[in-house]
């Protein structure tokens, strides 16, 4: 797509966002989802974009997924559930004993313990992930 210009060249299947729809608050949730992940996102493009990616928990079987990014010394753990349910998981994850690990889409903070693991509730797939 090439923005405002675009329509001449064929995109025009693109339409504005109808932000009257935010109103709902179905919508208004997808909406700020989407908000919080992006701005995660952007406050640390360069782990997740170049940061070596490590598997640390979870399978298919689990109905959750675990990995840390790092890059350039910051890192980070994402926990992703993929089941209909919460799910209480203990996650060994690369940190040293007492670190505190934030939840940058719940705001909630957890400590690694005396065995490197943490102890989460990892919401449901319906209601968003957890970005340390």
């Amino acid at each position: 797509m090439t923005g405002k210009n675009g329509m001449e060249l064929g995109d025009a299947k693109r339409y504005d966002m109808d932000f009257s729809r935010l109103e709902d608050p179905e919508y208004a949730k997808v909406y700020n989802h989407y908000k919080k992940l992006l701005n995660i996102r952007k406050d640390n493009s360069l782990v997740f974009s170049k940061g070596d990616r490590v598997t640390i928990g979870g399978s298919d079987e689990d109905k959750f997924s675990a990995f840390s990014r790092t890059y350039n010394g910051e890192s980070g753990v994402t926990v992703l559930n993929i089941d209909e349910v919460e799910q209480e998981r203990s996650i060994d994850v690369p940190y040293e004993v007492g670190t505190v690990l934030v939840d940058r889409y719940n705001n909630k903070e957890y400590t690694v313990n005396e065995n490197g693991v943490v102890n989460v509730a990892i919401p449901a797939i319906s209601e968003g992930e957890q970005l340390y």
